[in-house]
């Protein structure tokens, strides 16, 4: 946890936020503020400390926060658009617990922890459970784009901070198909280059599809240095094997490019240990590989 002073809010935080950098500087506009470091998380802090909650809707990128307000006395539980990052809450013996994953709520004790039948019967149908259930019936899962605010011991009810629809100011039946592919390269190179910015080195997964390959291509374009891909396959034929495609993206692109191969002997170990991860049933093979 980091904390502004002695007094100051403090947040508990998972993720990362793209736009700290343009947000510091915002900060630095109309105040002299005292930084103890370059890290995303204190900005966190100074961007609620400068705006108050207007201040933690302007972060943008992949994030989990708990920020407890001593002077509001105001707890904020708050999760990133999309639900990239988890974010687990449900009553403990010692009050209102959370964590980024369940078995952190759990681990408060006293967590009832009965079966949610509804989410058992959405998970064998579609394979996984919706909304904020998981499978234990008093363990809930904070939905994306949303945030729960406990102010003064009165809880209220976990309510959006954003909507898709606030960034939805260009209607795409407006655009040409040429305006809109160029619409939708300017968005990849944005976000890719964004995420590109980072203290320890920066790879690429690589299945061949279209969705990495994009962001491959991206990344390649607005890198000087080579970039190191990862691909994954597995050592039986049954099913897709993503591996030539995936080098054939990566020669294209001159990337630095690994095959990691998938032993079906290591499967039952590995699955155990996702179990331990997901800490309830979980549907998407994909874990595999990138476990």
């Amino acid at each position: 946890p980091m904390r502004i002073g002695d007094t100051g809010p403090l947040v508990s935080y998972n993720g990362e936020i793209y736009n700290f950098l343009s947000l510091r500087k915002q900060l630095n506009i109309n105040s002299n503020l005292s930084w103890k470091g370059t890290s995303d998380t204190e900005v966190i802090l100074h961007a609620y400390s400068q705006w108050g909650l207007n201040g933690l809707r302007k972060l943008e990128g992949i994030f989990a926060l708990a920020l407890w307000d001593r002077t509001r006395q105001r707890l904020v539980l708050m999760r990133d658009r999309f639900g990239v990052k988890p974010l687990f809450y449900g009553e403990s013996e010692h009050g209102l617990a959370f964590g980024s994953e369940i078995k952190a709520v759990i681990a408060a004790g006293g967590v009832d922890l009965t079966l949610d039948e509804q989410s058992l019967s959405e998970y064998f149908w579609y394979g996984n459970s919706f909304g904020d259930r998981t499978f234990y019936r008093n363990v809930r899962s904070l939905e994306p784009g949303h945030w729960l605010i406990i102010e003064n011991n009165n809880y209220s009810l976990p309510e959006p901070w954003w909507r898709i629809e606030e960034w939805l100011s260009n209607p795409i039946s407006e655009l040409s198909p040429n305006e809109a592919t160029e619409h939708l390269r300017d968005a990849i190179d944005t976000a890719v280059s964004r995420q590109l910015k980072a203290d320890v080195p920066v790879s690429i997964f690589l299945s061949g599809g279209i969705d990495s390959s994009s962001i491959a291509a991206s990344a390649a374009s607005l890198q000087s240095s080579s970039l190191t891909s990862f691909a994954a396959g597995f050592d039986f034929d049954q099913g897709i094997n993503e591996l030539p495609k995936a080098a054939m993206v990566a020669n294209h692109l001159g990337l630095d490019h690994h095959e990691v191969r998938i032993s079906g002997s290591n499967i039952e170990k590995a699955l155990i240990q996702l179990a331990i991860a997901h800490d309830e049933p979980f549907a998407d093979a994909a874990n595999i590989p990138l476990y």
